[in-house]
């Protein structure tokens, strides 16, 4: 059982999750600079939760981290139109869902119990290069700790 939080191997298990459900895409621990940040993207944002003792015991306490971790799919496309932005986001959100579907404990990592999507959100709008599209996502976390 993990001693410490599983935070930053579940933010690398997503990205390594998404990153192998689709070659080439740019996918990243943190929002890319907007000189690196290409039209489409996934990256792992921030991080909120909660840290319980579930089980009063004497001794050492296992330690409950519940959290939810942004993954951001961000589509930009000059001369399109939100429609496509849109469908495009949802179509990058999918396949980051379906990759967290076929393994909701992120290759067995030490301590996560689960991991499964959450809440999402979908914004969209024109820039003067085109429109954009970024479908912000959660995966709600369940880890025990030792």
């Amino acid at each position: 059982m993990a001693t410490s939080t599983t935070i930053p191997a579940v933010s690398a298990a997503i990205v390594a999750a998404v990153a192998a459900a689709a070659p080439g895409l740019q996918v990243t621990d943190g929002r890319p600079q907007d000189s690196m940040l290409m039209r489409e993207s996934v990256w792992v944002g921030d991080v909120t939760g909660t840290s319980t003792i579930p089980v009063m015991k004497a001794g050492r306490k296992i330690r409950e981290e519940r959290y939810q971790v942004e993954v951001w799919h961000w589509i930009a496309k000059p001369r399109g139109t939100l429609a496509e932005v849109r469908a495009r986001a949802i179509a990058l959100w999918n396949l980051s869902a379906s990759a967290l579907a076929d393994d909701p404990r992120l290759g067995a990592l030490d301590g996560v119990q689960w991991a499964t999507e959450g809440d999402f959100e979908l914004r969209s709008d024109f820039a003067a290069e085109g429109p954009w599209a970024a479908l912000r996502s959660t995966v709600s976390v369940v880890a025990r700790l030792s």
